[in-house]
């Protein structure tokens, strides 16, 4: 049976091994992230599911109400307009919110050359 230093030994030598494999295998699934990101046009909001805006920062509005056309970004209160309905109902889709002031692929959007030369071969 190994001995408590052979064993310490051991994993600290698999920890250096698993530290070099992740930084080889970085490169490759940020390539693939960004990729990703650029391909369904995703936003920081999308991924983490950031819920506060920044400071000074309006959020975006998520819902509409039809007939008002008053707009809520699904955080604090509810308005009236909302409360006991449906909200699939009232919620903006992805292409108004980009017209409404986030760009055309979103706050997220990366460039091409922002990506590996090989993904576009």
């Amino acid at each position: 049976m190994a001995t408590y230093l052979e064993l310490r030994d051991r994993m600290m030598e698999l920890a250096k091994q698993m530290e070099e494999a992740r930084l080889m295998e970085m490169g490759e699934a940020i390539r693939e992230v960004r990729r990703l990101i650029e391909v369904y046009e995703l936003t920081p909001q999308d991924i983490f599911d950031i819920e506060e805006a920044m400071p000074g920062e309006v959020p975006n509005a998520k819902y509409r109400d039809p007939e008002t056309g008053d707009t809520w970004s699904g955080k604090g209160r509810p308005p009236r307009w909302i409360i006991g309905k449906d909200r699939e109902q009232f919620l903006i889709k992805r292409a108004e919110r980009n017209v409404m002031g986030m760009g055309l692929f979103g706050k997220a959007s990366v460039s091409h050359s922002e990506l590996d030369e090989q993904e576009w071969k």
